[in-house]
């Protein structure tokens, strides 16, 4: 039944394009050798129907995927940038950078036991030390308390992988000979490749 009216129909053609979805990679941080570094990023895409790939790049060669709210720990004190990367499957893609701080830890040392010994007789000296960088070298010098100081030798490696919490166990030993009976205080001290150093003390008894 024809109502009187006229009518036209048109067609119009509506692109969509893709939006990067917006990264925020968190607030920089700063922490120890051997601390483990909790990381917060988020990020939005006005693309509701979108899915995302993530990707952390911590600086310091390593990365880690598929989490906003990854941990690391590093193994050497520095500057570390971090990047954290959202790709849509579109192939948007956005980044966010923040800035991690990690400060060189001093060395822990344990001289040992105190020990008694004869003039003339050889005294062993094995100390331990750890430090949290696992990336870190180590040298050593023992003051014998007699106006004698030596080079150790140490022997280190990492009780875990790179960046691990327990950090580097190493020993320092050495061997002297007293040639006059007294009590003497031994001092051993580990120094790191950046220059910091721990030390402790054992107490030698010679009769």
């Amino acid at each position: 039944v024809y109502d009187g009216m006229l009518k036209d129909v048109a067609q119009v053609t509506v692109t969509v394009v893709n939006v990067a979805p917006t990264v925020d990679a968190g607030p920089d941080q700063t922490v120890d050798e051997g601390d483990q570094v909790s990381f917060a990023g988020s990020f939005t895409d006005p693309g509701t129907e979108d899915t995302h790939t993530l990707e952390w790049d911590f600086g310091d060669g390593t990365t880690t995927s598929g989490t906003l709210t990854p941990t690391h720990i590093y193994a050497d004190d520095g500057t570390y940038t971090v990047t954290l990367t959202v790709t849509d499957d579109d192939g948007g893609v956005n980044t966010d950078t923040l800035t991690v701080t990690v400060n060189n830890v001093v060395p822990t040392v344990d001289a040992g036991p105190d020990q008694t010994a004869d003039e003339g007789s050889q005294v062993t000296v094995t100390a331990t030390f750890n430090d949290k960088g696992t990336l870190d070298t180590h040298t050593a010098t023992i003051d014998w308390g007699d106006e004698t100081i030596e080079y150790g030798t140490v022997a280190e490696s990492p009780s875990g992988p790179p960046g691990s919490t327990a950090g580097t166990d190493g020993t320092v030993s050495s061997i002297h000979t007293y040639a006059d009976n007294g009590v003497y205080t031994v001092k051993v001290t580990v120094t790191d490749d950046d220059g910091e150093s721990g030390t402790d003390t054992l107490t030698v008894t010679v009769y």
